[in-house]
């Protein structure tokens, strides 16, 4: 029995399509990635959306409501609530759309906790011991207990 090939489908838009016919679709076409480029970066695990993402910022210009800018552009955008790194990340590597991108707002760096004393900072948790060691290391003094 001769072992049935089956061909990959990839999401775009919310329909499955293969290689041959994601070549066809104009975004793609538009976009200038040539067929086995496609392939191999889908293969490796990316998105078509990130594929074109990822091309359309080699180009330059992300279109979003009916205006085309660069990411740094759309940064100074008072509809842009996040940095331009923020921005970079979310867009250029392919992982969100423009809108999003622009809209949600950035997660809160999360806030580190610490014990300040003698004008250096310490993190939470370390004991008295160890804080008066380390500040007589700092001022080059032997720890004598």
């Amino acid at each position: 029995m001769a072992a049935q090939i089956t061909k990959k489908a990839y999401r775009f838009d919310g329909k499955l399509y293969t290689i041959s016919e994601l070549m066809e679709i104009p975004a793609v076409k538009e976009s200038g990635v040539d067929r086995e480029s496609l392939r191999i970066t889908l293969a490796k695990g990316m998105t078509v959306e990130g594929v074109l993402a990822r091309r359309r910022s080699r180009a330059g210009k992300y279109e979003h409501n009916g205006k085309s800018l660069s990411l740094r552009d759309w940064s100074r955008e008072p509809e842009c609530v996040v940095s331009y790194s923020t921005l970079y990340t979310r867009v250029a590597r392919g992982r969100w759309k423009i809108g999003d991108a622009l809209a949600a707002p950035a997660a809160p760096a999360p806030q580190k906790k610490f014990l300040y004393g003698a004008g250096a900072p310490f993190p939470v948790g370390v004991t008295d011991a160890k804080v008066e060691y380390m500040r007589r290391l700092r001022k080059k003094e032997a720890w004598n207990p």
